[in-house]
């Protein structure tokens, strides 16, 4: 969860390589792969979600009357 403008914070995030995943109803999944930290590093990245596209699937059944 982000806050107000948009930003979130993981803290104690050892050292290593990580994989983002962003995602929210109604937008597109944005993932990123190989995001590098170091100790006590700070790193922006900056998402911009695209609209996603909606499906909707309606069932008709009717029968004629005798």
């Amino acid at each position: 969860m982000t806050n107000g403008d948009g930003f979130f914070t993981f803290a104690s995030v050892p050292v290593g390589t990580y994989a983002l995943t962003v995602e929210s109803p109604g937008f597109q999944v944005y993932k990123a792969d190989s995001i590098s930290l170091g100790g006590g590093e700070r790193r922006n990245v900056n998402v911009a979600l695209a609209v996603g596209t909606t499906s909707q699937t309606v069932e008709v059944n009717a029968e004629i009357a005798p």
